[in-house]
């Protein structure tokens, strides 16, 4: 990624001025200006997670959560040395004021852990203790209107736009329907497809040990995250099993898109190459890959499940 010192006519500090920038603007009350000027620092440095988690900031005293709580992740995946109990604790807050009661427990532990004796401990252990003190608020589809009032349009441009909060939201939703042991198959259709969108189909092999069930029973939609999954980790050969389950569904096409790119693999490794073996580095070799694959995937229709 470039530095700003390399961007033509900008000072070697450039960067640095304009974060500083920001800072002062939110100190002067001022949170639009900051948000001006951590996007110009993101443009400057391009993937930045320590200006993606500044801009967060700058969105919260705004008041739009939504948008705090996205770039927050975005941080968190970025570079997961920016997390702090500065960081916790605002993403706490998101998910409190958003009604993800769930994941704000866990972000309230995340906390506690992470800074047991500090300052934000407390706020901690008081997010928890009022949790359990006070019932759901929201049900299912009153959170998902909430986290994206302010789109106009279809659900699936909530998911462009706010990505990392719907997955948020499904796995919220995966979690509670599988401690009151109801089916968890459809949101966890809309969550890995969202861990697929946002870059994190490592996790979307994990959730795979939920997947217990007759494969022949899932959805198709499923096995065509499974798939772009397996592939982008160098697994190609659970990739073709998954990919035999919608050869004779609607969704062949994009499963033979997905197999031509499994195949390019194969190619490029003149074997198979399994998690264990090349992991690493067949990951940053799919990075660019994964895009193109999601693509192939169905993007979830946003409906609550």
């Amino acid at each position: 990624m470039p530095e700003a010192s390399g961007q033509i006519g900008l000072p070697p500090n450039a960067y640095e001025s304009i974060i500083e920038a920001g800072f002062d603007a939110l100190e002067d009350g001022n949170p639009k200006a900051a948000e001006r000027a951590f996007k110009q620092a993101i443009n400057l440095r391009g993937r930045d997670a320590e200006a993606t988690c500044y801009l967060g900031l700058a969105y919260y005293e705004q008041g739009n959560v939504v948008a705090a709580l996205e770039n927050f992740e975005k941080a968190i995946i970025l570079d997961p040395f920016v997390v702090d109990s500065s960081l916790l604790f605002y993403r706490a807050k998101c998910l409190r004021k958003i009604g993800l009661r769930g994941m704000e427990r866990q972000a309230w532990i995340d906390l506690i852990k992470i800074d047991p004796r500090g300052r934000f401990a407390l706020n901690g252990h008081n997010g928890i203790a009022e949790l359990d003190r006070t019932g759901s608020k929201y049900a299912d589809d009153e959170v998902w209107r909430a986290m994206f009032k302010e789109i106009v349009g279809t659900p699936i441009q909530a998911w462009k736009q706010y990505p990392h909060v719907a997955v948020l939201f499904y796995m919220e939703s995966v979690m509670a329907k599988s401690e009151q042991k109801k089916d968890a198959i459809e949101p966890l259709a809309n969550l890995l497809h969202g861990l697929n969108l946002t870059g994190r189909p490592d996790i979307v092999v994990e959730y795979e040990n939920l997947l217990l069930l007759d494969r022949g029973k899932l959805p198709p939609p499923i096995y065509l995250d499974l798939a772009i999954a397996r592939v982008t980790v160098g697994n190609c050969a659970e990739a073709d099993v998954y990919l035999k389950q919608v050869e004779q569904t609607q969704f062949k096409a994009q499963g033979q898109r997905i197999q031509l790119l499994c195949d390019r693999v194969h190619d490029q490794y003149k074997q198979q190459i399994t998690i264990e073996g090349a992991n690493f580095r067949l990951y940053n070799y799919n990075e660019g890959m994964h895009g193109d694959l999601t693509q192939q995937a169905i993007i979830p229709d946003g409906a609550v499940r």
